[in-house]
C-alpha cells in the first residue's frame, strides 16, 4: 500500500469568512486519466517541502492565485481499497492577493471556477474526492487550527 501526503486549499472569492451561505470557493477544473473532475487546489507534498509551502505552490501551480495560508481547517485520511492507495490530506484555508495575468496552469488543469457550496454539491461534473465538501463544511463550522501546531524538522 502507498501512502500519499497531500494538501489542498480553501480559497473564498473576496477572502469571505466562514458563515455565508453565498460564499464562492475557487475549485479547478481537471482531467485525471481521461475523466474531468472538480477539486480544490491541491496537490502532493514534495520532499523537503513545508506542508504551508506546498499548499501556496500548489495553489498558485493550478489556478495562478498567489495565497497565504492562514489557518489549519483539518487532517484528513482517506482510503481508496480498490488501488490499496492510502492519502493524508491537510486543508488549509488561504487568503487569496492577486492572480497572475494569463497564468500557465500545471498540465491536467482546464480551468479555474468559483463555485458556491451549494454548486458543488449540484454540479454536473463530478468532485475529485469526498474531503472537498468534507473540508468545506469544517471551513464553513469555523473549525481552524493555527499553523503554529505543525512543526518542520531538518536534519
Amino acid at each position: 500500500m502507498s501512502i500519499h501526503v497531500t494538501v489542498a486549499a480553501i480559497i473564498c472569492k473576496n477572502n469571505e469568512q466562514p458563515g455565508n451561505a453565498n460564499t464562492k470557493y475557487l475549485v479547478i477544473e481537471e482531467e485525471v486519466h481521461g475523466e474531468i473532475f472538480i477539486n480544490q487546489p491541491a496537490g502532493h507534498l514534495e520532499l523537503e517541502e513545508s506542508l504551508i509551502n506546498a499548499v501556496v505552490r500548489e495553489t498558485h501551480e493550478e489556478t495562478g492565485w498567489h495565497v497565504t495560508a492562514e489557518y489549519l481547517v483539518g487532517i484528513y485520511q482517506l482510503y481508496l481499497p480498490e488501488k490499496n492507495r492510502q492519502y493524508l490530506r491537510f486543508c488549509f484555508y488561504c487568503k487569496a492577493s492577486n492572480c497572475d495575468d494569463n497564468p500557465k496552469l500545471d498540465d491536467g488543469i482546464i480551468r479555474t471556477h468559483w463555485l458556491s457550496l451549494d454548486e458543488l454539491k449540484k454540479s454536473d461534473i463530478a468532485l475529485r474526492s469526498p474531503l472537498v465538501i468534507e473540508s468545506i463544511n469544517d471551513f464553513q463550522n469555523q473549525v481552524k487550527y493555527p499553523l503554529s501546531i505543525i512543526h518542520n524538522y531538518t536534519k
